[in-house]
């Protein structure tokens, strides 16, 4: 499953996923992420990755493009998930070229917050 929305005052692209993610989960929903992101031009992303059961091999790739092509969009990102997601999340935090933290689901609204501070 893919949620996304934005937050104060669209300054702030939460997305979150759940399940098992794989290429077509990416397919799917990166045009409208692409399209959102295009339009409003958040400076912080919260990524929700609580959820997320596992990630299909095949996915690495996509993530690597996605990193890639938004790295220094954002001056914050916080990711909140558990410890098998932190692999991941070191992984995005060497290429994003922004200030990154990782929360433990416990956490969010730490994360939150660190997301709506100057």
């Amino acid at each position: 499953m893919f949620e996304m929305h934005f937050e104060d005052g669209d300054r702030i692209l939460c997305l979150k996923y759940t399940g098992t993610i794989t290429p077509a989960v990416f397919e799917t929903h990166m045009p409208e992420v692409e399209e959102a992101f295009a339009r409003v031009k958040p400076s912080r992303l919260l990524l929700d990755w609580r959820g997320i059961e596992d990630l299909a091999p095949e996915v690495e790739s996509h993530l690597l493009h996605a990193r890639i092509q938004h790295r220094g969009s954002f001056e914050r990102m916080a990711i909140i998930g558990t410890p098998k997601m932190q692999e991941e999340a070191r992984k995005l935090d060497e290429i994003m070229e922004c200030e990154a933290r990782f929360y433990e689901p416990e956490e969010e609204s730490e994360a939150w917050e660190w997301l709506k501070s100057d």
